[in-house]
């Protein structure tokens, strides 16, 4: 194989927005395979955050209030777009109640939430600084959310000799949350089983504002 038969086909790194040829194998098949993972790249620009509730866990409550169990906020002048990545739901004991974790927002929430407790975020790339979202639970919203879609569905669950259970939802950036605006998971509508305690997360990526 000459040298520039190998240069053809193996990775190469470039700015952004070039414009270039597409890769081809040495056999004349055009190369479409992903070379780095799904989320490499807003990793390694420092634009991914994670937040999740301690093992200590949250009650997930019932139906939507202004007091929901996990929110991400973002402030007025932050010039970011928050776009939810995925959520994620453990279990940590009681008994859930059958129903629904939904989505849900809070429109020209003009201040974060009050009270309740400040969650820590971690920057996806490991040892890098918060971003812009404002993670929280239990705090007090301006108003009672908006439902946008159920989440998470649930049987009524008690842990113990069942199967383990990880709930997982990819969202694939179909919501945004503006400035001003507060993205939730809420039990709604969702049993109140016996003394139910989850942890939920939520990822996030940071994007600046179209001007």
């Amino acid at each position: 194989m000459a040298t520039n038969d190998v240069k053809t086909i193996a990775p190469a790194k470039r700015s952004d927005g070039i414009t270039d040829t597409a890769r081809g194998s040495v056999w004349g098949g055009q190369l479409v395979a992903k070379e780095i993972p799904d989320f490499f790249e807003l990793v390694s620009r420092g634009r991914l955050f994670v937040a999740t509730i301690g093992t200590a866990g949250v009650a997930p409550e019932t139906t939507l209030d202004t007091t929901p169990p996990f929110t991400l906020y973002n402030p007025d002048g932050s010039g970011k777009l928050l776009v939810p990545v995925y959520s994620v739901v453990g279990y940590v004991s009681g008994t859930l109640g059958a129903g629904s974790l939904s989505y849900a927002y809070v429109p020209n929430q003009t201040s974060e939430p009050s009270g309740g407790t400040a969650l820590t975020v971690q920057n996806c790339l490991l040892g890098n600084a918060a971003g812009s979202g404002k993670p929280r639970t239990g705090s007090t919203h301006s108003a009672t959310p908006t439902l946008l879609e159920p989440a998470f569905m649930f049987g009524a669950f008690a842990g113990g000799a069942e199967s383990p259970k990880k709930c997982f939802d990819y969202l694939f950036g179909r919501y945004a949350i503006q400035e001003r605006t507060a993205f939730v998971i809420q039990g709604a509508p969702l049993g109140a089983g016996t003394s139910p305690l989850v942890m939920l997360g939520l990822c996030w990526a940071e994007i600046e504002k179209p001007s």
